[in-house]
């Protein structure tokens, strides 16, 4: 039996749209709201983070939506003759 704790099945990132990252904002407390300084991975995702996780704004993301995400797995596969772009 392999030796896994809960939090290794939870999201590690949650996408959204902007209304939904504004309400979530507007209704943490000021004390436990915590705002990256960085860009997530210094790629230019502006950021909050919710329970150790960052929430970020996806502008595809359809309104009201929440993706609940755990990057352990994702994977990509590619077709040999397959097209990439």
């Amino acid at each position: 039996m392999s030796n896994c704790g809960l939090d290794s099945d939870r999201p590690t990132l949650l996408i959204t749209s902007q209304s939904i990252l504004n309400t979530l904002a507007a209704t943490l407390d000021d004390l436990v709201r915590y705002e990256s300084s960085k860009p997530l991975t210094d790629i230019g995702f502006q950021n909050l983070t919710f329970e150790g996780r960052p929430v970020v704004v996806d502008g595809k993301s359809p309104s009201g939506s929440v993706w609940l995400i755990n990057e352990n797995y994702l994977g990509f596969k590619f077709q040999k003759d397959g097209k990439f772009e």
